[in-house]
């Protein structure tokens, strides 16, 4: 079965929802392909708080912010705004209800282009030809493994926090949280609220600041790229360090209180500058771990909490696709334009995919508005190219 659609979005995590209501809300045939909040429903285990800040939410055209969906909710009497996983889940598909956008719940394979279009080809065979495609994948598609550590261990004894949902298979087990930032500590509380037993963290650095973090500094550099998107493409390189460097340090370098207290710390060790050396299997089937201070380690699995890191020819439907040597690519980023275009026409890139160009803020939903009023309006009236 081909389709014809004039805008295709893939991805139906935040990014592509909030296009996806931007298009219906003016009326512009589109079509969102991909499993609804695919990241978030399972690579996201539960009981993993989010930060409480409730303008981070999907809404460009108004009316279903997060603030609109707590007005409808029952008051607890509390003041604590603390978003969890399941929360913003909830808060979501509410959102999708709410927009009415039509997702469908396929996986595109492969895109390739043909002219002056795209051909997307889906997981059961479908074809959809578009004229415009934004590729809209959340951070969660690009984990961060260090090929020097993972060689060191077999492929069934360690994962990326961020590919864990399910936290059963680790009751009872010795783990090795291996990261330097504040997910580390977040980990370490949630491997014990779900029976580990036993919890190592390897850093090499000296780790996040116990503070809350700050973001309302960050509310003027949002207002300032609604109506001018490109204004970080055009800071120098010192000025986009400073600004990506500050939103890292809120984002990853702190820990709040509340964190640091569920921290079971009488069965959790951390090993600060505790780089691993060597790692050989016991024949109880246990691991044993050297580190380069001379101390080891027995455990069971080790979890890399090691981050998020671009990479633009690892999308499979790009890999297995005819753009990819067409496609203009900087340290794994799509070279984007001041409406998220790339150098081929037509294709566009948001969320995490647009931070070199952007801004850090891009691999969160604070985001999301800003970047579907930009492409939508672009796609709406082409001339106003920034």
């Amino acid at each position: 079965m081909d389709v014809e659609a004039p805008l295709l979005i893939i991805g139906a995590g935040p990014y592509g929802l909030g296009l996806g209501a931007f298009a219906n809300y003016h009326g512009m045939e589109h079509l969102v392909v991909g499993k609804f909040m695919d990241s978030w429903h399972n690579n996201i285990p539960e009981g993993l708080s989010f930060r409480g800040i409730t303008n981070w939410h999907f809404d460009s055209v108004g009316g279903h912010s997060i603030e609109d969906y707590l007005s409808g909710m029952p008051s607890s009497g509390s003041n604590d705004r603390a978003l969890s996983s399941q929360f913003l889940l909830d808060y979501a598909e509410w959102f999708w209800r709410q927009k009415r956008i039509n997702v469908l719940e396929k996986t595109v394979m492969r895109l390739n282009r043909k002219e002056d279009s795209f051909l997307a080809l889906l997981d059961d065979g479908t074809e959809i030809k578009s004229a415009r495609v934004v590729v809209a994948l959340d951070m969660g598609q690009f984990p961060y493994l260090p090929k020097r550590l993972i060689r060191l261990f077999k492929q069934d004894r360690y994962e990326h926090t961020g590919k864990i949902s399910d936290m059963a298979p680790l009751q009872g087990k010795r783990c090795l949280i291996v990261g330097n930032m504040r997910s580390v500590f977040e980990w370490s509380a949630l491997l014990h609220e779900n029976g580990a037993r036993a919890v190592h963290i390897s850093m090499n650095q000296s780790g996040p600041q116990v503070e809350e973090s700050d973001w309302s500094w960050l509310n003027d550099l949002i207002d300032d790229a609604d109506p001018n998107p490109a204004k970080f493409k055009s800071m120098s390189e010192t000025e986009k360090a400073e600004i990506n460097h500050r939103i890292w340090l809120e984002g990853r370098g702190k820990i709040e209180p509340s964190v640091k207290r569920r921290i079971k710390e009488n069965a959790t060790w951390i090993w600060p500058h505790g780089k691993i050396m060597q790692c050989w299997e016991h024949p109880d089937g246990s691991l044993k771990i050297l580190l380069d201070c001379g101390d080891r380690l027995t455990i069971d699995f080790v979890l890399f909490a090691t981050g998020y890191k671009v990479d633009t020819s690892s999308i499979p439907f790009i890999a297995n696709g005819n753009i990819l040597n067409d496609l203009e690519i900087l340290n794994g980023y799509p070279k984007l334009d001041g409406t998220f275009q790339s150098n081929l026409p037509g294709l566009f890139f948001t969320s995490y995919p647009a931070a070199r160009d952007f801004g850090e803020f891009f691999a969160y939903t604070m985001a999301v508005p800003i970047s579907s009023k930009v492409i939508g309006n672009f796609l709406l009236n082409p001339s106003s190219e920034s």
